[in-house]
């Protein structure tokens, strides 16, 4: 459940970083069951988060965010900036439930080259 993952990411401290296309996507719980084809467009429900009694629903679209807590269904729960990737990506195509998308995360390597001319060795350490 990457999803579920990003909520709580940091990459602080680590060797990577969020890749080129990071957005802010907004966590919503909604109570009781939500209807992928029922909601905004730029919404989808996330089924890897959701339980019997509330149903998750991930959001990019401000608009999107600001009707589903309007309508009393539903409430933010956490805001992220985060890569998501899935299959059709920038085509328009936006899946219903985003529990497979994928995270793109990049990395830089590091400047060994004086480390390297000197006969050491290189590497991330951990």
């Amino acid at each position: 459940c990457v999803p579920k993952r990003v909520m709580n990411l940091n990459l602080t401290g680590s060797p990577y970083m969020f890749g080129q296309y990071s957005i802010e996507y907004t966590f919503l719980n909604c109570s009781g069951p939500v209807y992928p084809t029922k909601l905004p467009v730029g919404s989808s429900v996330v089924r890897c988060l959701s339980e019997q009694d509330f149903t998750a629903v991930l959001t990019f679209e401000k608009e999107a965010e600001e009707k589903l807590v309007k309508e009393g269904k539903c409430h933010v729960t956490k805001r992220v900036v985060a890569p998501l990737w899935w299959r059709g990506f920038g085509y328009g195509f936006y899946p219903m439930d985003m529990s497979d998308v994928l995270l793109q995360l990049s990395w830089e390597l590091p400047g060994c080259g004086d480390c390297v001319i000197r006969g050491g060795s290189c590497g991330f350490l951990g």
